[in-house]
């Protein structure tokens, strides 16, 4: 019988920990989209490797480990990352929710006032659009901004998410 090689097998393992910690977390139903860190620069290398330390390496690990204040706050002490930033990162996290949202799309919501998927429930896609159009034509964030019917499905994703992150109004 053929055996894994041992750093491959403890992949599939943790692999395997992941989808079922999502599994779990998500009351059953899988969440759309994680990445693995440094998740196409949403954390910067200091960041990254900070987080790392903490055993923090998907937006999964980060949003289960931030969610709450206190986390948060326990998660600043051990890395040495401002609780600004991993509040930041956390309300990224919440976004990454959103099946169709990729690292891009959430820096430009936020840089368009969406912070978290609370934010993005209580807008209205026409409005929204306008507000991506105004960012990007500042930032240059994103090549191609997604269509009102998009903005729409994304909308309505997260009006059907249970609210995570605590203390980000």
């Amino acid at each position: 019988m053929h055996k894994a090689h041992p750093r491959l097998a403890s992949r599939g393992a943790r692999a395997l920990l992941s989808v079922v910690s999502l599994l779990v977390l998500a009351g059953g139903t899988a969440w759309a989209s994680h990445y693995r860190l440094p998740a196409d620069g949403l954390v910067s290398e200091e960041e990254h490797a900070a987080l790392g330390k903490a055993e923090v390496h998907t937006t999964l690990d980060l949003l289960n480990r931030a969610a709450k204040v206190s986390d948060r706050e326990a998660l600043a002490r051990q890395t040495g990352l401002p609780l600004a930033r991993l509040t930041t990162l956390a309300c990224q996290a919440d976004l990454l929710r959103v099946k169709g949202l990729g690292p891009s799309m959430v820096r430009l919501l936020q840089t368009a006032g969406i912070r978290h998927t609370r934010d993005l429930r209580a807008t209205e896609p026409d409005g929204l659009l306008d507000r991506l159009r105004a960012a990007n034509g500042i930032h240059h964030i994103a090549p191609v901004l997604p269509r009102t019917e998009v903005l729409a499905e994304w909308i309505e994703q997260a009006k059907g998410f249970e609210w995570l992150l605590e203390g980000t109004q």
